[in-house]
């Protein structure tokens, strides 16, 4: 038997699945998905037809894969598969949420969508937008469809022109820098809530979203919680995202590109408008946790310190390492920072500075250092990766989160009163580990070795460096806005 869960783990099975299916090897697999209200909704890994599209993807290429919605059906299917079984043929499952929970966590599932005006396609969409900026007590909130179509940057500071204060979703951060004249700071999922306790005391009339998508992962976190009284429109390319739960009191399809081209002959005159003050940086504090190693929050602080002089472009990788990037980590200027919460593969950012080290390499850039904090699962499956770099002779940098457990998976599980024992594990010493590839490696076991560590000089080594420093597993990553978003029940997290 194999099991998994939606998005990635999924995709890797079909690999192995199809090689047992032409090897004649009897497998009864079961892959899961989220909630059927949840699908549809820009929720992370869904895999109905409304997203991944899992079942197609599986029925395309196995022989009797089934995908039950209700539980007659799964019955029904249930017999038909145990005769495939006995044949000593593969059978495959695809099943959500629904089928799986208990009666009482059906309470989990999210109330009807309120109504909202048909979303309508509109040429002049940036002329539209201008329109309302001219509004009393507007605020912008920019998402990653910002980000991704290049419109961020010219858009951020036509705004500051207007002085028409303006946000980023978490989802976005990376984008620019960490100040602004009209940038008021990131509001989502993960980031402290300044940036929507900013947004409230604003007391906005009407909120213009630009490209934020209004999936459930990143804007559940303030979406559900803004007045009824606030008129929100939004922007964006694809207006499927106009029926989601988070729905707007009009959405607007639009293209960015057109934007871009309009930005660039639009005067940026000041209209004296009512904008709030800019934010400025400040430092971190956290609550110590009993156990040994080091507090992420300590580590991002210590590093990130220590290396503004430098150019560095940082890669966060799914997981804690993310988790913890997108509260914590300083951005000093434009594309400082990239992070794919598309499908939440594990890895992926680990792909994402290999690549950057490759066009670095080629274009012979003097300055920059593509640097990737990962955590320890992630770094166990990509060390090809690092042997590429270093064969390549690349520049890159790695700093791995080892906390000895998938720990992302830990707490969610932990919150939903699961197990999480088979999710920990014996420590690697990746010091080691990145020797084997030919690699440096240096490590840091605890606070005082921290506080002592020369990252500077770690920056500026040659070739491929990984750092391992040894996290205080008993830390709680910052995901309790997620989970409330959710509406998961469970485990109120200390502070950190």
């Amino acid at each position: 038997m194999a099991f998994s869960t939606s998005g990635p783990g999924a995709l890797q099975m079909l690999n192995g699945l199809v090689s047992a299916q032409l090897e004649g090897v009897p497998v009864l697999a079961v892959t899961t998905d989220i909630s059927t209200s949840l699908q549809g909704q820009g929720a992370v890994q869904d895999g109905s037809s409304r997203g991944l599209n899992l079942e197609e993807a599986f029925r395309s290429l196995l022989w009797h894969s089934y995908a039950p919605k209700t539980i007659e059906d799964w019955f029904k299917q249930s017999f038909e598969a145990m005769g495939h079984l006995l044949k000593g043929e593969l059978v495959h499952f695809h099943l959500s949420f629904d089928l799986l929970a208990a009666p009482e966590s059906m309470e989990w599932r999210f109330e009807q969508s309120p109504q909202m005006e048909i979303p309508f396609q509109a040429d002049e969409g940036f002329e539209i937008f201008q329109k309302y900026t001219k509004g009393s007590r507007v605020a912008v909130i920019l998402g990653n469809g910002s980000r991704s179509s290049g419109l961020m940057e010219p858009l951020s500071k036509v705004l500051s022109d207007w002085e028409i204060p303006y946000w980023v979703t978490a989802h976005a951060k990376g984008s620019q820098a960490d100040e602004g004249p009209s940038f008021q700071g990131y509001i989502g999922f993960v980031v402290d809530e300044a940036g929507w306790q900013r947004l409230m005391d604003y007391q906005p009339e009407c909120i213009l979203l630009v490209g934020t998508g209004m999936g459930e992962c990143t804007t559940n976190a303030w979406s559900l919680k803004l007045p009824e009284n606030i008129e929100v429109i939004h922007f964006d390319r694809d207006p499927s995202v106009f029926e989601r739960r988070h729905r707007p009191s009009k959405g607007i399809v639009t293209h960015f590109v057109d934007w871009k081209k309009k930005l660039e002959h639009l005067p940026g005159t000041p209209r004296g408008g009512t904008s709030a003050s800019s934010i400025k940086s400040s430092s971190h504090s956290y609550v110590e946790v009993s156990g040994e190693g080091v507090h992420p929050v300590a580590l991002f602080t210590q590093a990130c310190e220590k290396m503004t002089s430098e150019e560095v472009f940082h890669f966060s990788d799914i997981g804690n390492s993310m988790l913890w990037a997108l509260k914590y980590l300083p951005i000093h200027q434009k594309s400082a920072l990239q992070v794919s919460l598309g499908l939440g593969s594990m890895g992926s950012g680990i792909g994402a500075a290999l690549g950057a080290a490759s066009w670095y390499h080629e274009h012979s850039a003097e300055k920059g250092a593509p640097l990737v904090w990962t955590g320890d699962s992630a770094a166990l499956m990509y060390g090809n990766e690092v042997a590429t770099a270093v064969n390549r002779g690349f520049l890159m940098k790695m700093i791995i989160l080892n906390d000895a457990q998938q720990g992302t998976c830990v707490a969610g599980m932990e919150a939903a009163g699961v197990g999480t024992e088979l999710l920990k594990f014996k420590r690697v010493d990746f010091s080691t580990w990145a020797h084997g590839l030919g690699a440096s490696g240096a490590c840091i076991d605890s606070q005082e070795e921290l506080l002592e560590f020369d990252f500077m000089s770690w920056l500026k080594e040659p070739g491929v460096s990984v750092l391992d420093v040894n996290i205080n597993p008993n830390v709680r990553p910052p995901i309790q806005s997620r989970l409330k978003g959710l509406g998961v029940p469970g485990l109120e997290y200390e502070r950190t």
